[in-house]
């Protein structure tokens, strides 16, 4: 019923108990359910079990389950819907979702390998009810088990359901073997060929047909026999089917491999395809979750800030009034507190004139007036004291000897009649004593007679029970020197299929290591070729680069010659040179070098309207097709302006058209910085 699952100790006794209640009731199945669901919660819970502790309650389950009886009140025909009510809320209190039986829950105890944790007696037991068939021995081969159990004191209670076990197996295993069985009155058996199958036998072991399943069964064994008999006259049908079956193997190994190589084939690929998707779409996310993480910084760091600033406003004036309250209280009380105990008379003037201190003056003066009465009122009353007192000693001096002459004349004759009455019972007492010895005298003989026969008798039963119990204790270690010599060998089984699991473990880790190695080595190859294949393509970038501030140097140059009239001679910036470290791509000294010689160029005259570029910066990659080429306009003629001062390195117009000039990596740069 409870929301939270109890712990398992609590579980574990929770089921002990139940075993007790349906035992009392003699509610065999669940009973055994009972032990059944104990001896797993232990086992799986407490590891720590002693094997003697585990084999008393394996052999409990198994008992216990033994002990249910076969025939059920679902084979006698008649079951009413209250039983089934019944069985189902005594279910629900073991947590089933359905009612247990017998052939059941022995499943699922031989399903934990519950025979290799029970007493010997217990599994040969097990064997002659559910393994064996032999109606004629049965009785005499469970007998010794049987008287096992019955000295046990806690296995006697399962001794009479058991007996009800035993004479139901031996009634169903007869019946298989004879029609009619005469003792001293005839029990029949069914022989009629057209039975109805009603299942009559389902929970013990059927090891023999009855005439009616014989009959039922009839033609399908016939076609089994000729089918045999057809494959012994002709075994070129056998040679056939081998023939087909080993061709078939042979396709099917043919094709596996194949299809294991598009497999693997497409697996590749949809492991590419997902690598990319995954990049692109951890890129974008990453970028959107910092925007996002920013703009929501920005305002919680404000909503903080508005918040902190009206909190500590509302606590300032809360406080203020919290003290004016309490301040007021305080006076109205202590001015109440004078009104009522020492009556000083205030008017509602005085109370809104008196603060605290006043009133508080006010009170310890009144307090000290009447401190100063009392004192006087006391020493008055503790003098008139004094004086009664004094006269009742006086009176009581004269009556305190009468009474204590009194006192000792009643004591002394209570202990003269207590003397008297110990000297009577003691003489009656001996008188009784001495009568009795003399009683006793008479059979002293025939009582060491008796005595010496007992201990005689006493000591013959020790030693039969001394011999009893060492041929147990010889019987125990036989037992246990078995016992310690199969654990030995299962231990040593087991310690063998360990280190081959081991081994195959470690096989199977180098194979999966050698695996993930090839894969990373692919992965780093693919890595590198698309690394080469950007840097080339950024190169090519960069020429076309150059290229284009080369041109747009050269039209600011014959733009300045126009205009002062003289023949200049254009500004060329140097071209792209392949950089000191001998690669092509050139060092950023080398192209911010450029950059500034290009922007010199262009500054004694204002710079004309930037042409669009004939080659945007596109990321690796990109599948984006560009944007068509527009001419440049040509250019005004204009009235050369008046001579200016050189203007900073920030102020000079850019290389390219709405952008800050040079490449990408030094606009990623700069997106970095502003970060």
């Amino acid at each position: 019923m409870s929301k939270k699952m109890p712990k398992p100790f609590m579980m574990a006794n929770y089921y002990e108990k139940l075993t007790k209640i349906f035992m009392v009731s003699d509610n065999y199945l669940f009973h055994a359910a009972a032990w059944n669901k104990y001896y797993t919660l232990v086992k799986t819970q407490n590891k720590s079990v002693t094997d003697e502790e585990q084999t008393r309650m394996a052999s409990l389950a198994l008992l216990s389950a033994l002990a249910i009886p076969v025939v059920s009140s679902r084979d006698t025909g008649y079951e009413v819907d209250e039983s089934k009510n019944k069985s189902h809320r005594l279910a629900a209190l073991l947590g089933l979702s359905r009612s247990p039986n017998r052939a059941g829950l022995l499943k699922e105890a031989l399903s934990k390998n519950i025979l290799k944790h029970v007493r010997p007696e217990l599994r040969e037991l097990y064997n002659i009810l559910e393994v064996q068939f032999h109606p004629l021995s049965i009785c005499k081969k469970i007998e010794p088990i049987m008287t096992k159990l019955a000295e046990d004191p806690e296995l006697v209670k399962y001794v009479k359901p058991l007996h009800q076990v035993i004479l139901t197996r031996l009634f169903q295993q007869l019946s298989q073997v004879y029609t009619t069985v005469k003792l001293d009155f005839s029990l029949t058996f069914e022989t009629d060929l057209f039975a109805v199958d009603n299942k009559t036998v389902t929970d013990g072991p059927v090891l023999q047909s009855l005439p009616a399943d014989l009959m039922r069964t009839q033609l399908t064994r016939l076609a089994t026999c000729l089918n045999t008999t057809v494959t012994m006259i002709s075994p070129e049908i056998v040679e056939a089917k081998k023939e087909a079956k080993k061709a078939a193997f042979l396709k099917a190994l043919v094709g596996m491999k194949e299809e294991h190589k598009l497999a693997l084939e497409r697996k590749a690929i949809i492991e590419r395809k997902k690598e990319l998707i995954e990049t692109m779409l951890a890129r974008k996310e990453k970028e959107e979750a910092r925007e996002k993480a920013l703009r929501i910084q920005a305002e919680q760091e404000a909503l903080k800030v508005r918040l902190a600033e009206e909190r500590r406003k509302r606590e300032e004036d809360r406080i203020r009034a919290e003290q004016d309250a309490i301040r007021k209280t305080e006076s109205l009380k202590l001015a109440e507190s004078l009104k009522n105990k020492v009556g000083v008379e205030l008017n509602d003037e005085d109370l809104d004139n008196l603060d605290k201190d006043k009133l508080v003056a006010i009170q310890i003066k009144q307090l000290e007036k009447e401190k100063s009465e009392m004192a006087t009122r006391t020493k008055a009353i503790g003098k008139r004291l004094d004086h009664v007192e004094r006269a009742m000693r006086l009176e009581e001096r004269p009556l305190l000897a009468k009474d204590y002459e009194r006192q000792q004349r009643a004591d002394r004759v209570y202990h003269e009649a207590a003397v008297k009455a110990h000297h009577e019972t003691a003489a009656a007492k001996h008188a009784h004593e001495l009568m009795l010895k003399k009683r006793m005298i008479k059979i002293l003989d025939d009582y060491r007679q008796t005595r010496l026969e007992m201990e005689e008798r006493r000591e013959e039963e020790f030693a039969q029970r001394r011999e009893a119990a060492r041929i147990r204790i010889e019987e125990e270690k036989t037992r246990r020197i078995q016992l310690y010599r199969e654990r030995k060998a299962e231990n040593e089984a087991r310690k063998i299929r360990e280190e081959k699991e081991h081994a195959e473990r470690e096989a199977e880790a180098a194979r999966r290591a050698e695996e993930e190695e090839k894969r990373r080595v692919e992965r780093a190859a693919q890595a590198a070729k698309e690394r080469a294949e950007n840097e080339e393509e950024t190169r090519k970038l960069d020429i076309m680069a150059a290229k284009q501030r080369e041109k747009e140097a050269a039209i600011d140059a014959r733009l300045s010659g126009s205009r002062t009239g003289g023949s200049v001679a254009p500004v060329i910036p140097p071209r792209f040179v392949p950089s000191s470290s001998g690669g092509e791509k050139p060092s950023w000294r080398e192209r911010v070098a450029a950059k500034e010689a290009a922007a010199a160029a262009g500054e004694a005259t204002p710079a004309p309207a930037p042409a669009a570029p004939t080659g945007a910066y596109r990321p690796p990659g990109s599948r984006t097709a560009e944007p068509p080429r527009r001419e440049t306009p040509p250019p005004r003629r204009e009235p050369a302006p008046a001579p200016q001062e050189e203007q900073p390195a920030a102020t000079r117009r850019p290389l390219f058209a709405g952008s800050t000039g040079g490449g990408w990596r030094e606009r990623e740069a700069a997106k970095k910085a502003q970060q």
